[in-house]
């Protein structure tokens, strides 16, 4: 009798854990695009407009009127701005948590901005066929800089940009990844290991000094040498990845399929499911605030805090004797 107590209090126990362990829908719209910096939260669904968050998903406030009939592509924050690359009408940028924009003015327009990058050096926009684009001050002249890129005649759509080991890394949809060389200024391709789907990078990420690339055919990391990838998705059932976001030395995968979410701690040697009670779990894009992994979907956004995430070891629950030994 003690030992069947036993049992029901050992299965509650981890019937707890398993409920508290919940993802929390905080937004009835999805997202295609989603940025998390501290407490600042922006989320962008097509034409549907941009929302922002001050504390961390919690409540929601639209833009300005005028933001709300742009279409973006693309979110990133630097220093106190955050900025807005849109579909074909320029770059924007606010400095107020999205109370006001102001457009980058000479950006040139009638290209769709898909990834950004910005450091002490300028801002870099990779468009969806129109090649790379550069400013050394911050927006006030650009030039065009895609000479390396394969292109016949449009470029590749350019998904993803990272700046790590002192270099700047591009992914594309079917050509795979491409590193600026500076001294030449040129970009070279950085292709082997990556054949057939895996050309189709859709993110790119550093943790814990080691680059990782989100592709149609799964994660990869790249070599030491920093010329080949290898294959890093043992454990992961369907391998669209999407997005990929880090949290100190947690990396973390969005896939699409139903799959979900997925998390490392031994960068990428393993991967263990933690999408649990998300609904429709087609993941759009990943976000890490201060105290939540932020997950946008096509039909809503979802948060879970990191400190369940990053101490947790998976929703599975563990197996239970189905009768009680006496």
């Amino acid at each position: 009798m003690k030992t069947m107590l036993c049992v029901a209090l050992i299965a509650l126990l981890f019937a707890t854990q398993r409920v508290q362990a919940q993802w929390e829908q905080v937004y009835g719209s999805g997202a295609i695009s989603v940025l998390g910096s501290g407490n600042l939260v922006f989320a962008y669904w097509n034409d549907h407009g941009m929302v922002f968050s001050i504390d961390e998903c919690t409540t929601w406030f639209p833009p300005d009127t005028t933001m709300r009939q742009k279409g973006f592509s693309s979110l990133l924050k630097w220093h106190d701005n955050v900025y807005a690359g849109s579909k074909g009408q320029g770059l924007f940028r606010t400095a107020d948590s999205a109370r006001s924009w102001s457009e980058v003015n000479t950006m040139p327009k009638a290209r769709e901005i898909t990834s950004l990058l910005i450091n002490e050096r300028g801002i870099v926009t990779g468009t969806a066929s129109s090649g790379v684009w550069r400013s050394s001050d911050f927006g006030s002249s650009w030039v065009k800089s895609d000479s390396g890129i394969l292109h016949n005649p449009l470029y590749p759509r350019m998904t993803t940009m990272l700046f790590s080991r002192g270099e700047l890394y591009l992914g594309t949809l079917g050509r795979g990844v491409y590193r600026w060389l500076d001294s030449q200024g040129i970009w070279i391709p950085i292709q082997t290991g990556l054949s057939g789907a895996a050309t189709g990078v859709y993110a790119l990420a550093e943790c814990s000094g080691q680059i990782f690339a989100g592709t149609a055919a799964g994660v990869f990391i790249l070599s030491d040498t920093g010329y080949s990838w290898h294959p890093a998705y043992d454990g992961m059932t369907y391998k669209l990845v999407v997005s990929l976001a880090v949290s100190g030395t947690t990396l973390f995968a969005g896939t699409q399929g139903g799959d979900g979410v997925y998390r490392s701690s031994d960068l990428g040697t393993t991967w263990s499911n933690v999408t649990a009670n998300m609904q429709k779990p087609d993941i759009s894009a990943l976000a890490v605030t201060r105290d939540y992994l932020v997950a946008g979907t096509y039909t809503s956004i979802w948060r879970r805090p990191l400190s369940e995430l990053i101490s947790g070891t998976g929703d599975a629950l563990p197996v239970l004797p189905e009768k009680p030994t006496l």
